[in-house]
């Protein structure tokens, strides 16, 4: 074991659902043959003998999450950071504050998933997102290290604070999903079980449904492609109620939580993964990655939230994020194309494995930790 104990700090842990959830557990198991782990966490996580939890869940007390950390003994402190996991609306000043108590006395580095809310003219909304902006300068002020998971984001949060540039560097967020083994038979064999016909495409979406998703966009580019031939989407993340009529929900598998396994086979027996992100596709995405690990042919979206790697990468397809017509098109293109969906998949798990696997985003941590 190292010398440098490290203390883990993240509200959300399985049995809580989630990317940010699945993300903190691996990350504690991925640096545990290498340290000491222990994690601040709800009560009620799941335990392993890797790592030792330390329940908690009074996010606003300053001086009890200083005496929990103190307890620790901990030397490095790795702190989860989405505003929203420490209070309503993402605002609670406590967690920058106790950043600034421990300035000097112990190593803090902040992996942030996200930083600040959309401005917005809605007064409530935009209380939060000012909060987020001034949590995020204390914060980027008193942290030693910081871990933006989005490459965009470093022009953007640096740009006015040479401060934060001078200690900031892209930790993408790599797949909660490992790639499950499957039979040669596997896609063939997953149409017949749904009694859909052996030539039938399949479309996969895998994640929640909320506006900055754009899940209309797939229903629209399911429906143009079923006109041309059998078409089935795969829906995966959250189970909602569709109008659909009897002969469309022959073709439509609706789940909510599915285990990671089972995520993967579905991932591994769909011609493609649609995620028409309003922001664009970006490293923190989870459903990206994983799609990407598993050298799935992916039609997504750019916007501001890719970065120039992304925006030149030819691992994926995609369109801007505001034209659901070329979306549509694209689809319609890959799935009567497959020697271009092969290629894509071929390069998509290619460079994942060269740039956003977990090996380099911990030996990068590693290094932080060390410095």
């Amino acid at each position: 074991m190292s010398d440098a104990d490290l203390l883990l700090i993240s509200p959300l842990f399985p049995p809580a659902r989630g990317g940010l959830a699945d993300h903190t557990k691996l990350l504690a198991q991925k640096l545990a043959p290498t340290h000491q782990i222990q994690v601040l966490t709800e009560p009620g996580a799941d335990s392993e003998f890797c790592y030792r939890l330390l329940p908690f869940e009074r996010w606003h007390r300053r001086a009890e999450i200083l005496e929990a950390i103190r307890a620790s003994k901990a030397k490095t402190i790795l702190w989860q950071y989405v505003p929203h996991m420490y209070g309503r609306g993402g605002v609670n000043f406590t967690i920058p504050n106790t950043l600034r108590s421990l300035a000097g006395e112990k190593r803090q580095i902040v992996l942030a998933h996200e930083v600040a809310a959309p401005l917005s003219p809605l007064p409530h909304r935009a209380f939060y997102a000012w909060s987020h902006r001034l949590q995020w300068q204390v914060i980027a002020r008193h942290a030693d290290a910081i871990c933006l998971s989005t490459e965009a984001w470093l022009a953007h949060w640096n740009k006015k604070n040479s401060v934060a540039a001078s200690k900031s560097v892209l930790l993408p967020s790599p797949s909660n999903i490992p790639v499950e083994a499957v039979a040669s038979d596997h896609r063939l064999e997953w149409r017949r079980r749904c009694r859909w016909p052996d030539e039938t495409r399949v479309i996969l979406y895998f994640g929640s449904i909320s506006p900055p998703k754009q899940f209309p966009w797939v229903l629209d580019a399911w429906r143009a492609a079923r006109a041309k031939a059998p078409t089935a989407l795969i829906v995966i993340g959250e189970k909602i109620d569709l109008e659909v009529s009897a002969e469309e929900r022959r073709f439509l598998t609706l789940h909510s939580y599915l285990s990671s396994s089972d995520v993967s086979r579905a991932m591994q027996a769909a011609d493609l993964v649609t995620l028409p992100f309003v922001d664009g596709a970006s490293e923190r995405r989870g459903s990206f990655m994983a799609a990407l690990s598993h050298g799935a042919a992916v039609v997504t979206t750019i916007g501001e939230a890719s970065g120039p790697s992304l925006r030149k990468s030819d691992a994926f397809a995609a369109v801007t994020s505001d034209r659901p017509d070329l979306f549509t098109a694209k689809v319609l293109e890959l799935l009567d194309d497959a020697p271009h969906r092969d290629g894509l998949g071929a390069r998509a798990r290619a460079t994942y494995e060269r740039t956003y696997d977990w090996p380099h985003v911990i030996n990068r941590l590693e290094a932080l930790i060390a410095s």
